[in-house]
């Protein structure tokens, strides 16, 4: 599988490509620093570009079996900021795949991004109660995946999460998509685990399931 990971040289974007590598997958990451990956890896291409470059996004994601985003929006922006960043390259990342004929994205949110079935447990309000105080930028820039994602042709797979700093302990996770319980932490090594294997399998497409360490 030809595999473009967004974010590849980050926590777990740098995970996701490493795992896809191991498993015999090709991959083009799409980075912004020309260093991130400094050493020759067989199946490793590398695209320099930031989340602004429609061509290079292109080029990034043309003859792409599937594009994986590892994307997150920035804590620590100005409280006032109305900036969008991830949200807006999104936009960027959907029209180049809509333009390549990629169907399959795998992304990132948190449950701050409301999937149209939801119950209301826990686990659907809480973290986007908590964002939406002490971090509203990147709530907004979560949030405003929505509308991008809906209006899009693709096939695509938000995989939301909460707390992705947890210890990694098994590899073994839970897949939430409103029934039952889910958890509020997950480490980075299942995050990318489950963003991997859902694209392999074409996995819970056009939902928004919360992932949790089992």
């Amino acid at each position: 599988m030809k595999i473009t990971v967004f974010g590849a040289s980050g926590a777990i974007g740098g995970l996701v490509t490493k795992k896809a590598l191991e498993r015999g997958h090709s991959v083009t990451a799409y980075v912004r620093r020309p260093n991130a990956f400094p050493l020759k890896t067989d199946g490793l291409s590398v695209v320099v570009g930031n989340l602004e470059n429609r061509a290079l996004i292109e080029r990034a994601v043309e003859g792409a079996d599937t594009v994986i985003s590892a994307l997150g929006p920035s804590l620590n922006p100005p409280r006032k900021s109305t900036a969008t960043p991830i949200a807006d390259g999104h936009r960027l990342i959907v029209a180049a795949m809509e333009k390549t004929g990629v169907k399959r994205l795998v992304t990132l949110a948190t449950p701050s991004l409301k999937a149209k079935d939801d119950p209301r447990r826990l686990i659907t309000w809480m973290p986007g109660v908590l964002a939406k105080v002490f971090f509203p930028p990147a709530y907004r820039d979560i949030v405003s995946l929505g509308p991008i994602l809906d209006g899009s042709k693709l096939d695509w797979t938000v995989v939301r999460i909460v707390n992705p700093n947890a210890r990694h302990r098994s590899d073994s996770y839970g897949v939430w998509i409103g029934e039952g319980m889910a958890k509020m932490s997950v480490s980075r090594e299942n995050v990318a685990a489950c963003q991997l294997e859902f694209a392999e399998k074409n996995l819970y497409v056009r939902k928004m399931p919360v992932v949790f360490d089992a």
